[in-house]
């Protein structure tokens, strides 16, 4: 059974061969990129240059956010899922459609649901911005 170490390893060599595959879309985003590819975790932090991590490690690393949210910030829901605020909302990927912005957030979705931390962005600003 693979360890935590190796989880990661494998996350980053993922993460490279999507860089190195120019899975990006001619305006510099990873917009449309199926969730089958990139899931929410691996997005979030690949757009932010986050250290690879999943969902629970994120929400682990997240605060309660008690101010506005500034661009780069990962905001984690319930621990089951992420998206990153660009400044003017939320982008994520899901099943449905992949990477996109999240248009309606429903407090019943179980993608949304749950308790809210956030990662405050302190990273450099993402290429693909």
């Amino acid at each position: 059974m693979p360890n935590s170490r190796e989880n990661m390893r494998v996350m980053k060599i993922f993460a490279l061969i999507i860089l190195i595959l120019g899975l990006t879309s001619c305006n510099g985003t990873f917009w449309g990129t199926s969730y089958a590819i990139m899931n929410c975790s691996q997005f979030v932090c690949a757009y932010t240059h986050h250290q690879p991590a999943t969902v629970r490690q994120l929400f682990d690393e997240g605060r309660p956010q008690h101010g506005p949210l500034h661009a780069g910030d990962i905001v984690v829901f319930g621990g089951r899922h992420a998206a990153v605020f660009d400044g003017e909302g939320l982008l994520d990927s899901i099943p449905e459609r992949g990477v996109g912005r999240v248009e309606k957030l429903n407090p019943r979705d179980p993608w949304y649901s749950g308790p809210i931390k956030v990662v405050t962005f302190v990273h450099k600003p993402s290429p693909w911005q």
